[in-house]
């Protein structure tokens, strides 16, 4: 079983439960999340977008 260490909390997560985010547009860097850290980006990526259109 290949495992990776979350990014975010540092949780051990299986590879198949893991999310490989790309962060840049010239240089991407790359993170490992578990499942728990990917819905809190994914949430805080609606809130952010939800304040970009009141603005």
């Amino acid at each position: 079983m290949d495992a990776k260490i979350c990014d975010r909390c540092g949780k051990f997560c299986e590879e198949k439960d893991s999310t490989q985010i790309r962060v840049g547009f010239c240089q991407y860097e790359y993170f490992d999340l578990c499942k728990d850290c990917r819905l809190w980006l994914l949430h805080e990526l609606g809130k952010k977008e939800k304040w970009e259109e009141e603005v």
